[in-house]
């Protein structure tokens, strides 16, 4: 009995020295943790992400204001992960190429998963909205379905799922207008120079939201979900951003989001 009573301050001590070691640090955890990802960023705490302004209600400018659900949905990411995010805006065909070039750490405008930019090896974050490749046309217009698409010319920037699933309907008296601003083609859309835009449903139906004449054909081109992109190499921050975006997802201020912007 005496044996044991003599031993157990020394068990006692070395059970709170392997407690000590074990236990989290808010010090010392944080900067082990940022490490396996900050390093890769342009700058360790900022978040420098390329878009293009011209696709509310993801991303669009009210005078210097950029607003949108993307905006707002990144911003709450960089908050959760401690960064500053840094918007970085530019043509959505050259997102990509500023990513590979060490431009800009992300890219988000509506990215959709395709083969094309996996074979490329760009790197899909969690899918964070649900959306569709739609075409609007001029409520005035005869086009009724996807099928009345023949002969006609449809807006869709180069590159996009949009312009992709026009070229997969196998029309070939159909003209796709190539572009990188769909601020644009929907101004072209209202004075009739095109008799189509295909682009993510949401995108169409805010300008309908506002006021503007135009309706969605039938069926959706495609169905599909939006996505963060990174360049290669970049998967640790891919992953840093895929648990902020999933927890992120689980909140009422995700719910309230979509509400606010129609998705």
């Amino acid at each position: 009995m005496k044996r044991t009573m003599k031993l157990l301050p020394l068990l006692l001590a070395m059970l709170l020295l392997a407690c000590a070691c074990n236990a989290p640090s808010a010090a010392g955890n944080a900067p082990a943790a940022a490490g396996d990802y900050t390093k890769k960023l342009l700058k360790p705490t900022e978040l420098v992400i390329g878009m293009s302004p011209d696709y509310p209600p993801y991303e669009s400018l009210e005078g210097e204001t950029l607003v949108g659900f993307d905006i707002e949905l990144m911003e709450a990411v960089g908050e959760s992960l401690g960064l500053e995010v840094v918007w970085s805006m530019m043509d959505f065909d050259t997102i990509i190429m500023a990513m590979q070039s060490g431009q800009v750490d992300c890219g988000v405008s509506g990215f959709t998963w395709t083969q094309e930019r996996v074979d490329a090896g760009i790197l899909f974050s969690t899918p964070y909205v649900d959306s569709a490749q739609v075409v609007f046309v001029h409520e005035e217009s005869d086009i009724q379905t996807v099928e009345d698409l023949h002969g006609t010319s449809v807006y869709a920037s180069l590159g996009t799922t949009g312009a992709m699933s026009l070229e997969d309907l196998g029309y070939e008296d159909l003209t796709i207008v190539p572009g990188s601003d769909y601020q644009m083609a929907f101004q072209m859309l209202a004075e009739k120079q095109v008799d189509g835009v295909a682009v993510d449903v949401g995108v169409g139906q805010s300008h309908i939201d506002n006021g503007r004449p135009f309706r969605a054909l039938e069926p959706a081109l495609l169905e599909e979900e939006n996505h963060v992109v990174f360049a290669p190499g970049m998967e640790d921050v891919k992953t840093a951003v895929d648990g902020a975006i999933a927890e992120f997802m689980k909140t009422e201020a995700y719910k309230e989001l979509r509400v606010k912007f129609g998705l």
